[in-house]
């Protein structure tokens, strides 16, 4: 399949950070076949046409660091501190999630960042099944991790490992390689040195990447400092039993000391910025600026919207860029244009997969994003100046100005109607199932009180693996 579309102000984010004021994106099959000026010679007769006039061709958004099917406690788990956050209502209500909370609240997940203009996320949570089941009805690309934490317990250590790779054999390279299944251990508080170590085993052994929670909060190793880091931080234990390396996607990342930057850098780990969540349970600012100066790959993520309310990427870009204006009492600290990068190319370095995705350039996966620039908060525009069209894009742009999302060139959403699924029927599935398990965990109605849960892992979260 051939699409054309033209007369379209085209960002690239290339290595120049190229912006084209007038051109034309060809795509054959899945791939970019030409991206330059505009030139109505080069359209192919039989090519489905889309007239990107008054309109601005961004690189699919990517989302670093994600729960999707956390969207069934968006708006009640507020204004708490992490600790008390996940004590007090992620662990309880996860004691009642079954397969079909969670494929419901993928796809909701996934509804929302694709009408946001996020093509592909990186996540981290239970029934891994249920949202590869959601990725492939919808069309988006996804790296996926079980959420494995063994609470410092062998044999579930054992039994979460064999789920994961279980996951891997079943779905990694799915739906022409859209869907990739990654390592996940939880966080250093949550696993054991046997199975992070395990871990990075298999990583080695298999190339998967390995996607953490880091340095999170100031007592990220809480009461196991003692016995597992003595007085070192998070990123000082894990260097120390060989964990860190090239394949490492750590979240977070707030609280850093120099020789922790120092190990990063020398390890070449990755980093996820979560600029809203981290504010929101009050987790601290990760110092995002410092990092890219050092140069660190830093790409951004939103976080669940348990923690951040919405699966946003335009909020995001624009939060971390204030946010870090703020810290460093610096204007010019972190800039629209590195704000872009860190949620394109940025986060395609970050999944190893730069070559192929995170800019519009001859060659790459067709996974680009259109913006209508056709609404009062974004005029005057003037597309003849480059750095006009990025601030715009940064720091006025918002989530309904996405019209277009193109993934692995099929049109996902035309127009701001998504192509792939009915979408007020999704939104009526998504409450049924989001009030069924709400009322399983007492949240609705009074069936039960929530009780404070220090850990848990129950069973049912990882028996049976259901796949089609």
């Amino acid at each position: 399949m051939s699409i054309a579309i033209s007369n379209i102000c085209i960002v690239t984010v290339n290595d120049a950070n190229e912006v084209i004021s007038n051109g034309l994106i060809l795509i054959q099959d899945n791939r970019l076949a030409y991206v330059g000026p505009m030139d109505a010679s080069r359209i192919p007769e039989n090519a489905y046409l889309i007239d990107g006039t008054g309109k601005v061709a961004i690189p699919g958004l990517i989302n670093c660091h994600n729960h999707a099917a956390m969207c069934y406690l968006r708006g009640l788990a507020e204004d708490k501190n992490l600790q008390d956050w996940l004590k007090d209502a992620i662990w309880p209500t996860e004691l009642s999630l079954r397969p079909l909370h969670a494929f419901q609240a993928a796809r909701l997940a996934c509804a929302e960042m694709v009408c946001s203009g996020t093509t592909t996320f990186v996540d981290q949570y239970f029934y891994v099944d249920q949202t590869v089941k959601a990725v492939k009805e919808i069309g988006m690309r996804a790296f996926l991790a079980p959420a494995v934490r063994d609470q410092f317990d062998a044999e579930l250590c054992a039994k979460m490992l064999q789920q994961n790779m279980e996951y891997y054999r079943l779905f990694d390279g799915m739906e022409n390689g859209r869907i990739r299944i990654v390592l996940g251990p939880h966080a250093p508080y949550t696993c054991s040195e046997k199975m992070l170590r395990e871990c990075k085993r298999i990583s080695d052994e298999t190339g998967m990447l390995l996607h953490i929670h880091i340095a999170e909060t100031p007592d990220d190793l809480g009461p196991h400092q003692a016995e597992i880091g003595g007085e070192m931080t998070s990123f000082e234990y894990l260097d120390s039993i060989g964990f860190l390396n090239e394949n490492v996607i750590a979240a977070h990342s707030v609280w850093l000391t120099d020789h922790d930057i120092e190990i990063i850098k020398k390890r070449n780990v990755k980093v996820v910025h979560n600029p809203t969540s981290n504010m929101k349970v009050c987790a601290g600012i990760a110092p995002a600026s410092r990092l890219l100066h050092e140069g660190v790959t830093v790409a951004l993520g939103t976080d669940s919207a348990a923690s951040n309310n919405r699966l946003d990427m335009f909020e995001t870009m624009k939060t971390t860029a204030l946010l870090q204006k703020v810290a460093m009492g610096e204007a010019a600290a972190l800039t629209a244009v590195q704000c872009l990068r860190m949620a394109t190319i940025e986060g395609a370095k970050t999944i190893h997969m730069s070559q192929d995705l995170g800019s519009l350039e001859t060659g790459k996966l067709a996974d680009i994003v259109l913006l209508d620039f056709q609404t009062p908060h974004l005029c005057p525009w003037h597309p003849d100046i480059p750095d006009n069209t990025i601030s715009h894009i940064v720091y006025s742009a918002i989530s309904s100005d996405v019209s277009d999302v193109i993934i692995d060139g099929q049109v996902i959403m035309e127009n701001r109607c998504v192509k792939t699924v009915q979408l007020k029927q999704l939104l009526n599935d998504a409450q049924t199932a989001t009030e069924d398990l709400l009322k399983d965990a007492g949240i609705l109605g009074n069936d039960k009180e929530l009780e404070r849960v220090e850990s848990s892992y129950p069973q049912h979260l990882f028996d049976a693996i259901e796949h089609e």
